[in-house]
């Protein structure tokens, strides 16, 4: 729904949550999501990082778009 448009992220996830896991997928070489989730900790879950990264996908299909 993320990817989509259809759902908004800022109902599921805070924007400091959104802001550490941009962050760390930008740090991150190869995104994997195992060595994402280790960066950040157990405050994070594989569905917050799998949110943000679907987010991103929608930003960038908007953004061809345009």
């Amino acid at each position: 729904f993320i990817e989509k448009g259809n759902l908004d992220i800022k109902r599921l996830l805070s924007s400091e949550k959104k802001k550490a896991i941009e962050s760390a997928l930008s740090q991150s070489n190869n995104n994997s999501l195992k060595a994402v989730k280790q960066g950040l900790g157990d405050r994070y879950s594989y569905g917050d990082i799998k949110l943000v990264l679907a987010h991103q996908r929608h930003l960038a299909k908007k953004n061809k778009s345009e």
